[in-house]
């Protein structure tokens, strides 16, 4: 009895032993709590730099794995050796297939790439120095490596001819330990007609090699670099940059704005029988980003093609040339592009005129982009570095809507009285003509006021505000009363009439009604008599009468007669003498005018101007032309048509009773 218990105690004891020795058997990884076992959560696998050899013309990356037991002691002497996936999982190679840990715990592999991409690096990890049959331990971190370079590339400076830019590029290749030195590689542009000179070289001490690029095109550009053994070659997208023009936008009008989003354009000119009009915008967008005067000038910059599209040849077929404005549109859709209803709101004149011309055959001198001081057919080259970037354009024709409106009377004498704007039937007025209101030929109201002393006056003492036309009449309503108009050069612009008159309300309804007297008409602060146009439509592209004074425009227009002009400047022609004004003199008249300086008379003569709009006027009979100078005022002292009139700022308006 006693010998079978001893037995029994014996085998129990074993038993336990032999279970406590074999609870990690079956399980590869869990070694991570045993002291002199490696560790696959503790053990690590880091990733060095990835960097070009330029001995051995391939990507190299170092990969470092260390080996810890539980107790994150360092175990020498165990076989590692790496696992490769991803992209490159099948192409990367490595100078030792297995590594033995040193005294630290560590092997370091050299992981090697013939080509860009990524790939993940996983390590396995034997009990002893050599991997036999048993299942190895998979560390559980990882390092992942983006065998790559990067590439740099800079336009340093860049000249221009007619035909092409060149343009002196820097290129920098790096790797994550910084420039590659010595490096062979070549050089790629993607875009049409472009060449690099040298296309290939060795890189310098600071991993740069210089190249000359000429391409007829700027804008954006795809470079490519690649390096010697690397088969994937690096790209970079650089905009380059054409000749360049700038200048400010500014507000020439006093009146409200009303434009959405004003941006600077560059329009080609068309030059026909001595007219100036407007093309479409150059092939080539050539636009600002939004400028806003509001009030200070705003400035712009335009980047312009290399070569000057939609050329022409002149007379002599010799040349092939251009005509170009910078202009100033509202981008109603902000799309950045001029789109055909789109207005047009100012243009430069003051600065110089874009002129690009070309060499129909062989070679000419100044070919390329200029800078000219007229539209006309013998012209001056202006300097390009003192005038490019001072071409300055000033808004002159913004869409006026819903102006305030400031009203005085004539006389001092004045109390009391009420006021009208309203449509008026202008397919049945005359311009000239104030007996609409006795026919009846009043469409719609627009607003109306009192008038006390001087001082316009609503229901609730504010400033009147015009009321759009949109909003009170029908496109139908508008169609049925609109009439055409010619422009001072000769352009038609549709529009309704708009006009403004003071009644005497008889029977007392607080508003304008049929049978009321009128006891005043709209004129202007210098006696001259005049009218409003609700412009509906217009020519757009005509827009050269001034580029100093308000223009056409759309929404509210005040008009008066051209009565005066100033002096831009006068040249002799034998016994006449050309006189150039602003704004454009008028069209079709032919009488007498005195030139006027501070209070006195200083010439006077007989002018003519012509059916043909233009600058200059012809001056004969002229006593003391001689003496007239740029600033004078010039006075037209005959008969006006009724197309020539001059648009005048929406200020003050003046009312003058009738006689």
């Amino acid at each position: 009895m006693y010998k079978f218990v001893k037995l029994a105690i014996l085998l129990s004891l074993f038993s336990m032993f032999v279970f406590a020795c074999d609870d990690d058997s079956n399980n590869e990884n869990n070694s991570n709590n045993n002291p002199g076992l490696p560790s696959a959560s503790l053990s690590l696998v880091e990733k060095g730099n990835v960097v070009y050899s330029v001995s051995e013309t391939i990507l190299q990356a170092p990969i470092t794995v260390t080996v810890v037991d539980g107790d994150g002691n360092p175990l020498e002497g165990l076989a590692v050796r790496p696992v490769f996936s991803g992209d490159l999982g099948q192409t990367v190679t490595t100078t030792e297939d297995v590594l033995v840990t040193d005294s630290n715990g560590t092997a370091v592999f050299q992981i090697n790439s013939n080509s860009s991409g990524l790939v993940t690096v996983a390590v396995e990890v034997s009990e002893t120095d050599t991997f036999t049959q048993e299942t190895p331990i998979l560390i559980e971190a990882t390092a992942e490596i983006d065998f790559d370079f990067s590439i740099n590339v800079i336009p340093l400076d860049s000249t221009f001819q007619f035909n092409q830019g060149t343009y002196t590029m820097r290129f920098t290749v790096s790797d994550e330990s910084g420039p590659i030195v010595g490096a062979s590689i070549s050089l790629g542009d993607e875009t049409a007609g472009a060449q690099l000179s040298p296309a290939d070289g060795t890189t310098d001490s600071q991993g740069r090699i210089i190249s000359e690029l000429t391409t007829p095109t700027a804008g954006l550009h795809v470079f490519s670099v690649s390096l010697e053994g690397i088969e994937t070659a690096k790209t970079s997208q650089i905009e380059l940059s054409g000749p360049s023009i700038a200048g400010t936008v500014s507000n020439g009008q006093h009146y409200p704005l009303g434009y959405y989003s004003s941006r600077v354009g560059l329009f080609r000119i068309n030059i026909n029988n001595g007219l100036v009009e407007l093309t479409d915008p150059v092939g080539v967008e050539v636009v600002s980003e939004s400028v806003c005067p509001c009030p200070e000038p705003a400035d712009y910059e335009l980047i312009l093609p290399i070569q000057g599209p939609d050329l022409v040849e002149n007379d002599a077929m010799t040349i092939l040339q251009g005509f170009y404005a910078v202009v100033v549109y509202d981008d109603l859709n902000d799309n950045h592009k001029w789109d055909e209803g789109e207005y047009l709101l100012g243009v430069n004149q003051s600065t110089g005129i874009l002129m690009f011309q070309a060499p129909v055959t062989g070679t000419l001198e100044n070919a390329g982009w200029n800078i000219v001081n007229s539209y006309e057919d013998t012209f001056e080259i202006l300097e390009w570095d003192l005038f490019h970037d001072n071409i300055n354009v000033s808004i002159t024709r913004s869409p006026v809507f819903s102006p305030e409106v400031e009203v005085e009377m004539e006389t001092v004498a004045f109390t009391e009285g009420r006021i009208a704007f309203a449509v008026v039937n202008g397919s049945q007025s005359i311009i000239d003509d104030d007996s609409y209101m006795e026919r009846n030929d009043i469409s719609a109201l627009l607003a109306t006021g009192t008038i006390i002393h001087d001082q316009l006056l609503t229901a609730d003492s504010s400033p009147i505000t015009l009321t759009d036309v949109d909003d009170v009449l029908t496109a139908q309503e508008i169609e049925n009363i609109e009439f055409t108009y010619t422009d001072p050069m000769g352009n038609l612009v549709t529009a309704v009439r708009v006009t403004a008159f003071m009644y005497d309300d008889l029977d007392s309804s607080g508003s304008w009604t049929e049978g009321d007297m009128v006891t005043a008409v709209l004129g202007f602060d210098d006696g001259r008599d005049g009218f409003i146009f609700w412009v509906t439509d217009y020519d757009n592209y005509h827009m050269f009468e001034s580029s100093s004074q308000i223009s056409w425009h759309g929404g509210y227009l005040p008009l008066q007669k051209q009565a005066r002009g100033t002096v831009s400047s006068v040249i002799s022609a034998g016994s006449d003498w050309e006189i150039s004004m602003i704004p454009a003199p008028c069209r079709n008249y032919n009488g007498t005018f005195s030139v006027i300086r501070g209070m006195g008379v200083i010439a006077s003569g007989d002018l003519s101007t012509g059916n043909t709009p233009g600058f200059a006027a012809t001056a004969t009979n002229c006593t003391n032309c001689g003496n007239i100078q740029a600033g004078d005022t010039i006075i037209f002292e005959g008969t006006l048509e009724s197309e020539d009139r001059a648009i005048v700022d929406f200020h003050r308006i003046l009312m003058r009773y009738l006689n």
